[in-house]
């Protein structure tokens, strides 16, 4: 955009010869990051200028456009982009992404894909799609053959309703090499339409599927898999299948045990992880991951698309692209600030862990002048390992964050749960960690089966780390903290506190305790849950809490 702004003046065949040159052309960023960039009247001259003189001439050649909260109605009004494929959108106000994607007053008035002709959604070109969808309805319209080079589809659909439409062209489903569906909605058609169109996926490699199934007769289990679906799939090597089986009406000896479930897949050759959970009698929560699924999610972007991010404070940092896999630290960045702060999110229990970030707008609340790394993937890979341990999760971690430990003056470390389990192993590689309800021993969580790992995985690998962290930094040469927060009306927290001997607990009574500035410390609040963040946020003392903690840092 700069190069682009300084032609403003030029006269015009200098500036058309300019124009035809792609290699301005191609990708244009519109953020308004200016030399000035408080004065949104200047801003607002360059961009109008810049959007009525220079993108009418160049708008044929714009692949990708990069906008913010101030060009993006000019850009999207002004541009008639023939061979736009791909929009960033960067500081958007909630109020305003609301309005562009929610409301009723669109820069363009929506559209279900049933709705529009044919050719809107043919294309030769696109070969990945992610998009979220409303209905079925508009996932087997692009699906009907338009998108004849499609490999890999990625669909987030609100709900999935019976429908009388059909798929015509089978060239696009049959030439899928990878299929994402995930609704987050009960359906009672995973057999009427979900099942009918897998079985079309004939060179399909890799499937993942979070469903809530309803009233089916028979729970879902490996039988119905391998018989049902990967049975037409002789390419197939890799799932994540994530469904919950609610209201089946089936007697109680008769519910399906763990080996029940997953013998057919064993017997097939798929080396896999499994978790059951009977949340009642008639609602079963079951998750598969083949040998190399969401084990080696830090490898497939796919997977992990926007949901770890770096963020460093100074905003003329242009070192770290915005693509959030991309989470290595970067020697030769000299913006970073003296400080860096990490969060571990939670969702053990998920496979694939939460879709969202934890302590983003906790972290807000601080006045701290620090970079910030926000991770989800802890939940799925770092204590679930595959059977040969090909994913050694806890090693890469403690890899990454000592590679930042040495750029950084400060590193500060959060998370509950599981991300807790992950602060306390990395716990002497920082200078602050804080750790709610942390689980040192993921067989000793009830209700939950680990179907095959008991035996072969060393369930005590988070323990013992955890216990030599604990003696590093109450070493005298370790000047590190690491808070630790229980739940003490929680049996189950309870029982993981009780795996670490000779702890230094403390009763919390008085918020002013909390600044401690070196060894280990164990809290225990007159909290009943699990989620003891949440139950300290809900007192109004959460963020106390953490300020205090980070005040010993000064």
């Amino acid at each position: 955009m700069d190069v682009l702004i300084s032609l403003i003046g030029v006269d015009k065949k200098k500036l058309d010869r300019l124009a035809r040159d792609i290699t301005f052309t191609q990708s244009i960023n519109l953020v308004t990051i200016l030399s000035n960039e408080h004065d949104n009247s200047r801003n607002n001259s360059i961009l109008d200028k810049f959007c009525f003189l220079i993108l009418p001439r160049i708008q044929h050649d714009i692949q990708c456009l990069t906008l913010d909260s101030l060009s993006i109605d000019r850009a999207l009004r002004i541009g008639n982009y023939s061979k736009f494929h791909k929009l960033s959108l960067i500081n958007l106000p909630i109020e305003m992404a609301c309005r562009i994607f929610n409301g009723i007053d669109l820069l363009y008035s929506p559209k279900a894909f049933i709705d529009l002709p044919s050719r809107t959604c043919y294309s030769s070109n696109i070969i990945y799609l992610n998009v979220r969808l409303n209905d079925f309805n508009d996932c087997l319209c692009l699906l009907n053959g338009y998108l004849s080079q499609l490999h890999t589809f990625i669909v987030e659909i609100d709900k999935i309703c019976n429908t009388l439409m059909t798929i015509n062209n089978m060239k696009t489903v049959s030439n899928l090499k990878c299929f994402s569906l995930i609704s987050f909605r009960e359906t009672i058609e995973y057999d009427n339409k979900i099942v009918p169109l897998l079985r079309q996926m004939s060179k399909l490699e890799k499937l993942t599927l979070s469903l809530i199934v309803y009233r089916r007769i028979l729970f879902i289990d490996g039988n119905h898999l391998v018989n049902d679906i990967l049975s037409e799939m002789s390419h197939f090597h890799t799932f994540i299948l994530n469904i919950i089986s609610d209201r089946v009406i089936i007697d109680e000896e008769l519910l399906p045990t763990p080996d029940h479930v997953v013998r057919t897949l064993i017997e097939k050759g798929y080396n896999i992880e499994f978790y059951l959970q009977y949340v009642s009698k008639s609602r079963l929560r079951f998750s598969y991951l083949s040998k190399i699924s969401a084990l080696t999610s830090i490898k497939f972007p796919l997977l992990e698309q926007y949901r770890q991010t770096y963020n460093p404070a100074n905003p003329q940092c242009r070192c770290h692209p915005h693509h959030a896999t991309i989470i290595e630290p970067r020697s030769d960045c000299f913006h970073r600030s003296e400080t860096l702060f990490i969060s571990f999110a939670g969702g053990a229990l998920l496979v694939g862990g939460f879709t969202f970030t934890e302590w983003k707008s906790t972290f807000t609340k601080f006045d701290l002048q620090a970079d910030t790394l926000f991770l989800t993937d802890p939940a799925q890979s770092f204590y679930l390992q595959d059977s040969t341990y090909s994913w050694q999760g806890l090693k890469y971690y403690r890899s990454l964050i000592q590679k930042y430990s040495k750029l950084y003056k400060r590193v500060i470390v959060i998370g509950a749960s599981m991300g807790a389990s992950m602060v306390c192993m990395c716990s002497d590689l920082a200078t602050l960690s804080i750790a709610f309800n942390p689980i040192l021993d993921p067989s000793l969580v009830p209700n939950v089966f680990y179907y095959r790992t008991r035996q072969r995985y060393p369930k005590t690998i988070i323990l013992k780390q955890v216990q030599t962290n604990i003696d590093k930094i109450m070493s005298e040469n370790q000047q590190s903290i690491l808070h630790v927060h229980w739940s003490q009306k929680s049996p189950g927290d309870i029982v993981q506190l009780k795996l670490i001997p000779n702890q230094n607990v403390i009763y919390f009574t008085d918020i002013d305790k909390c600044n401690k500035c070196k060894g280990v410390y164990f809290w225990l609040h007159n909290c009943s849950t699990h989620g003891l963040p949440q139950d300290l946020k809900r007192q109004g003392i959460l963020t106390q809490i953490l300020q205090h903690h980070l005040n010993a840092l000064a």
